[in-house]
Formats: C-alpha cells, structure tokens, sequence
C-alpha cells in the first residue's frame, strides 16, 4: 500500500505526518497501537495480523494480505466518495478491525484523521466528513444533537443497533455488515431499514439459511458464516440471527435476537438465555439488569414470538468478548443465579 502524500494525522489540534507520528515519543497505550497500524503502513510487510469476533466460527488470528486490506479500504473511500483532503475521526480502538482500518483509509485515500483516545462517550469532536463508531458511541452522540451533527456520514459496527436508535431520524447513519475476514463490511444499509446492499464485486448466497459471502475484490470465493439470513437478491439480504445461538425449546427454535430487538423497542435493555429443563430440553430465561422486572413483565406482552420466557434472572455484568454478548457464557452464568417467574401479562 502506497501512503498518499495528503494524509494528515490531527493529535489534539497538532498535525503530523504519518511519519512523525510513528517517530512520536509516548507512553499512551491507545496511541502506541495508533502507531503499529501506521508503522504498518509506512513499510513492506506483506501482511498484517487481526483478531477474529468468532462470525464464522471460534475467534482466531488472522493474517490480511496488504492487497486484502487496500481492496477494502478503496472500497469504503469509493462508496462514501471521500477523496484526498476529506476529514474523518477515529474513536475506536487501533487494536479491532474498525480502528485499523479507517487508518488504512486515510493513509491510502490522503484523509486528514483526528485521533482519539477510545471511550464510550464521545465528548467533543472536530467537523468531520466521516465518523465510524459503535452504536454505543452513537447513543452519546444522539444524546447531544451539537455532536451529532459535526459528523457528516456516520458508519455504525461492531455491535447490534438498539430498537430506540433505529428510530433516530437521520439520513446520514449507515450500519454496516462484515467481520474479521472480510476486512470490514462488505454489506451496508441505511439506519431504520432492514435490507443490507452489498458494496465492492461483493455478492450472496446463502446455505442452510445462513449467508454465504462471495467477494472477489477480497480473494474470497466462498465465505459461509453463521449468520442466519433472508436472502433478497445475490446483491441484498436481511439479517435474522445468528444459527448458533438458536435455542430449541420442545422443537420450537427460538432466535434470542428476535426477542431482545422487540424488548428493545419497549425500552427494555434484556438478553434471552436458556437453561437445562427435563421436558422442553431448553427454557427460556429472561436475563435483565437490576430493577427492571416489572417494565420486563409488561413489554413481553408486547412480544410476538412461538414461546416467551417464564423466568428471568438479574445480573450486575453481562459476559463479553470482543465487545459483543458472550452467549455460552451468559448460559453458564444463568445456571448460577436464582431464578424468578414472570407474572404473565397476556
């Protein structure tokens, strides 16, 4: 990859080129990883190393072919028409694929990319063209429409989008859809709808209901992930859920994830579970932070699905990998609490 000569670092309003920022003197973990992505950048080494959130399988290391992530960064700068000179911030880590490559788009593209140390709450940013972050990010930006609005396109990953911010009105948020081995998204769609449109050489097909990814651009023939999908087109999909946190409760498959979105909608911030039982092999078990029962208990009668949990449990944290719910987990960790009926309401 060739770093364009336009490319600017912005380090609390200081600019620096991608050189003086590797040769910069700092002791800031969130910066030192800043600066291996550059290094990267700056020299020949043919590959570079990520870590996979486990979409297609166990998490693992993966090896990306500097072409790989070039093919995917021009892809992103094409879409959104970001030519040398436009600004972007970058406020996710440099250590997941988000942050590293939105740096790989600035030295490639000649972007001028204000630096940030990560946090959940975006406080203050500069004017930007293009501003990926998480939904949780996203949230702290809604909650001050003057930050909101210093961002010009905002591209949202890394976590599922809440029922409560698919309503905010904007035509500027995109979410996208990818992972690890794709090198970001190779789908998008618009914040408030449901189809995801494929971006690149990138097309679909889907095997035993999950999707199949074909990006030639990539070097990937054929990519088959969990993710349970209806396909619309080789171009287009809508995603379900994942098949490998279906839970078969008496031959009835439940996907958790359709459940969570509709409480959601309600406001109500709760995980779908399940634990060992005798006559329905799995039950449901509604997993809620502290204090939230009786709101739980009246947005299930709101929920439309073929069998709803009798049983909820509280929690103080929720397990973890890579940013996303852990489910095996939240499993294991549902057989050590006590659990409570849900006064059914329908």
């Amino acid at each position: 990859m060739s770093v364009h000569p336009k490319t600017k670092f912005i380090l609390r309003n200081h600019e620096l080129t991608p050189s003086e920022l590797v040769d910069l003197e700092t002791d800031e973990p969130w910066l030192n990883v800043v600066q291996k992505v550059v290094e990267f950048g700056l020299h020949s080494a043919d590959s570079f190393q990520f870590t996979t959130s486990g979409s297609t399988g166990r998490p693992k290391s993966i090896l990306h072919d500097r072409n790989v992530l070039y093919a995917s960064a021009q892809t992103t700068l094409n879409y959104f028409e970001l030519e040398p000179g436009s600004s972007a911030a970058l406020v996710l880590p440099a250590s997941l694929t988000g942050g590293i490559m939105m740096i790989i788009r600035a030295m490639l593209g000649g972007l001028s990319l204000h630096l940030y140390e990560p946090s959940l709450s975006i406080a203050e940013i500069q004017p930007v063209d293009f501003l990926p972050c998480t939904p949780a990010q996203f949230e702290s930006l809604v909650s001050s429409p003057r930050n909101l609005d210093q961002a010009k396109t905002i591209l949202l990953g890394g976590a599922p989008v809440p029922a409560e911010l698919e309503k905010v009105s904007t035509s500027r948020v995109y979410v996208g859809y990818g992972m690890t081995e794709t090198a970001s998204h190779v789908a998008l769609r618009k914040l408030g709808t449901n189809s995801y449109l494929s971006v690149g050489q990138t097309t679909f097909s889907s095997l035993n209901e999950c999707l199949v990814i074909h990006a030639p651009h990539l070097g990937i023939a054929e990519l088959a992930t969990n993710d349970r999908v209806k396909l619309i087109s080789s171009t287009s999909f809508e995603f379900l859920g994942r098949a490998d946190f279906i839970i078969n409760s008496g031959g009835v498959k439940i996907q958790p994830e359709t459940i969570e979105q509709q409480l959601s909608a309600q406001g109500v911030e709760g995980w779908i579970s399940s634990y060992p039982d005798e006559k329905f092999g799995q039950a449901l078990v509604l997993v809620l932070r502290d204090g939230t029962a009786a709101l739980a208990q009246q947005a299930l009668s709101q929920v439309k699905a073929p069998v709803l949990p009798k049983v909820y449990c509280n929690v103080n944290e929720l397990p973890t990998v890579s940013g996303k719910i852990d489910r095996k987990a939240l499993e294991q960790r549902v057989s050590k609490e006590t659990l409570h009926p849900i006064l059914q309401t329908k």
